[in-house]
Order: C-alpha cells, then sequence, then structure tokens
C-alpha cells in the first residue's frame, strides 16, 4: 500500500502540468450595465476575460497577461484604455475582498501617473487558491491530499 501511495505521489509530483487547475473569479458586478467573468491561468501567466453586457446578453471575450501574482492577488499588465491613446488601466484580482479593482492611469512624459479614484467591484464566485498548488504544501500535506483524492474514487 505504501508502494502504491510513494508512486503516485512522485508520479503527480512530476506530472504536475497534466493537472493544471482553473482559478477564477465569476459573475464580478461591474456596474448596472455589466458583469465579468475571469479564469485564472497561472502556468500560462493569461487571464481570460468575459465580459457581458446585462442588457442585450451579448458577450466579449479576450484575454490579459498577468503582471503579478502574489498570495491573495493577481493583477493585470497595463492596457491602453478605448478613452486615448495616453490612457491606460490595470486591474487587480483580490480573493480577499473577492474583488476585481480598476486603477487608471494617464501617461504623462514617459510616467504612469494615477488618474481618478480606483473603482471596485465584489464577484459571487471565486476560487483562487493558487499558492496551494505552487509548492507551498509539505509532502505531508500532499499525501494526505492523494489519499482523499483516492478515497473518492
Amino acid at each position: 500500500m505504501k508502494k502504491n501511495l510513494l508512486t503516485i505521489f512522485l508520479a503527480l509530483l512530476f506530472c504536475s502540468h497534466g493537472f493544471a487547475e482553473s482559478y477564477y473569479f465569476k459573475k464580478c458586478d461591474l456596474n448596472e450595465k455589466y458583469f465579468a467573468d475571469y479564469l485564472i491561468d497561472i502556468d500560462n501567466k493569461i487571464i481570460n476575460v468575459s465580459f457581458l453586457i446585462k442588457k442585450d446578453g451579448s458577450t466579449q471575450e479576450w484575454k490579459d497577461k498577468i503582471d503579478i501574482v502574489k498570495k491573495d492577488k493577481v493583477g493585470s499588465e497595463k492596457l491602453q484604455s478605448r478613452g486615448g491613446k495616453d490612457y491606460y488601466y490595470q486591474y487587480y484580482l483580490d480573493s480577499k475582498s473577492k474583488s476585481v479593482t480598476r486603477i487608471n492611469y494617464k501617461k504623462v512624459n514617459s510616467f504612469f501617473v494615477l488618474y481618478g479614484p480606483p473603482v471596485k467591484s465584489y464577484c459571487e464566485d471565486v476560487k483562487a487558491d493558487w499558492r496551494k498548488d505552487s509548492g507551498d504544501l509539505t509532502d505531508e500535506e500532499k499525501i494526505q491530499q492523494l489519499e482523499a483524492e483516492n478515497k473518492k474514487k
């Protein structure tokens, strides 16, 4: 039994890329007109965004690159806004507050200057435990996790 558990543990340890987790922030109420869903791909450093217009039900989808990953936050790169060539924004997905915070910038010379107050939107459904999969678990915790998964089968 111990040999089987050790074999499974080592196989999963070396094949961790085959079992990539999905992390998400869903039903984020941006304002009275728009919802957004964010699917986070930590391995490829991409945020897949689905943007829903509430009135007519139409959606738009795009991908943004991840700039920063912290224990409780993921942040996008600075993105050019539709407001003009000198206007940019960046957003942070915060798992503690289950929110998305958008920060606006204006490019002055070659510097980014904050432009207006940050805007915070809250999300109904969040799965954001990416630090557990990044090696923060001890070997004993990994074995316990494998045993629990085997009992489910």
